[in-house]
């Protein structure tokens, strides 16, 4: 007989009135088994540690043990522990799953032009519009094409953003670098727009969005994006 049965039968107690789990401080483990717990049971945790019953030399571990319990949560400075039942039966879940949807973009580039670089070595875009947009710069570099793909809610205001970049721009001041550096060598550089999107929803309907929507924008572009490493291209977004 165990100093510790009065613990085991008490863990026992719980089960059979359908409780599996106990929150407890240590002054409560005392009263229950009668007597002081060791000092060891205050400065380490390890003291409450769990073991393999058919080897454990604990009798404090035999306890909760035999009674198919084990320990979790040990709080030394706030001498608190929780007990668990191993013999507690998880709750099944179902989860119901709604109809399986289909979502199917498609896209199509339109060219803008060419971009140049002007008398004051300044780039030059074609003329475009102030519309949100995704757009594609095309870039020869020595190491071969390359493409960036952004997107904007005023396609004029962003070229201008890469002509004249601002100081809590770096993405505009590294892409007007490339850029410059390309055409000075006389390579080709370009800029596309998307010029229709289309989402398929379900199997019945068909919609046709425009860009001005912001969450439409970033959805095509990051679809464009991974499009484009998908079919190997190399791109300057990374």
């Amino acid at each position: 007989m165990s100093k510790y049965d009065s613990l085991k039968k008490h863990l026992v107690t719980f089960e059979t009135s359908g409780r599996y789990e106990w929150n407890t401080s240590f002054k409560a483990v005392e009263k229950i088994l009668g007597f002081k717990l060791p000092p060891s049971a205050r400065k380490y945790p390890e003291w409450w540690a769990n073991e393999n019953l058919s080897y454990t030399s604990k009798s404090q571990c035999k306890a909760w043990a035999q009674a198919d319990w084990k320990t979790a949560h040990v709080n030394i400075n706030g001498e608190t522990v929780t007990f668990i039942s191993q013999a507690r039966t998880p709750k099944r879940v179902t989860y119901k799953v709604s109809p399986k949807q289909t979502l199917k973009l498609e896209y199509q580039w339109q060219s803008l032009g060419e971009i140049y670089l002007d008398h004051k070595d300044r780039l030059k875009f074609p003329d475009v519009t102030d519309i949100p947009a995704v757009y594609k710069l095309n870039i020869e570099t020595k190491n071969g094409l390359h493409h960036y793909i952004g997107e904007t809610d005023n396609l004029r205001r962003r070229v201008q953003g890469y002509r004249t970049p601002g100081p809590t721009q770096p993405t505009n001041k590294r892409l007007m670098a490339i850029m410059k550096e390309t055409l000075t060598v006389h390579k080709i550089v370009s800029i596309d727009m998307l010029l229709m999107g289309q989402k398929q929803a379900g199997q019945s309907a068909e919609f046709a969005f425009g860009m001005g929507n912001k969450f439409v924008r970033r959805l095509f572009e990051n679809a464009v994006i991974l499009d484009s490493l998908k079919s190997g291209h190399i791109l300057l977004n990374l």
